[in-house]
């Protein structure tokens, strides 16, 4: 079945920060991600690897991230397996960079206010530098070297 939190009004217009969420209480919970459940499943085997955080910062590393303002506008159904954990990276971001703004940015999220109102209002943060920010923050705390 589906799996994670999913209001309509979070899983059709927010899909990265539903899905997002949904994963991040799953590993801080559960230590594990479940992504048995995506509809189209990548071909790519490092997306089916466990250790998210090493997949993501190879990723930065490498210049293969997936546009974040691409992706902000997908319902959650359409995301790949691959998008799904940079969903969960962007997510586990902000929660970290201020876990009381992510109350505010659902708040706004439910007046359906654009993915950048949340990013600016929440954490003061613009699109482009969203992206800026999270791929550094992802090669201090996902280095495989450093955990």
């Amino acid at each position: 079945g589906e799996m994670g939190l999913h209001p309509p009004w979070l899983a059709d217009k927010y899909g990265w920060l539903d899905v997002g969420l949904a994963h991040y209480f799953e590993l801080e919970l559960e230590g594990l991600a479940t992504t048995q459940c995506m509809r189209e499943q990548d071909n790519s085997i490092r997306w089916r690897g466990p250790d998210w955080r090493k997949n993501i910062y190879k990723a930065v590393a490498g210049g293969q991230v997936p546009s974040f303002s691409d992706i902000t506008v997908q319902p959650a159904y359409s995301l790949s397996a691959m998008e799904h954990q940079f969903a969960w990276s962007w997510v586990d971001f902000l929660i970290d960079r201020d876990a009381a703004a992510m109350g505010k940015a659902l708040t706004l999220a439910k007046q359906e206010r654009p993915t950048r109102d949340l990013l600016k209002e929440g954490w003061g943060l613009s699109m482009l530098g969203f992206e800026q920010v999270w791929s550094e923050w992802v090669q201090e705390n996902y280095d495989p070297q450093r955990r």
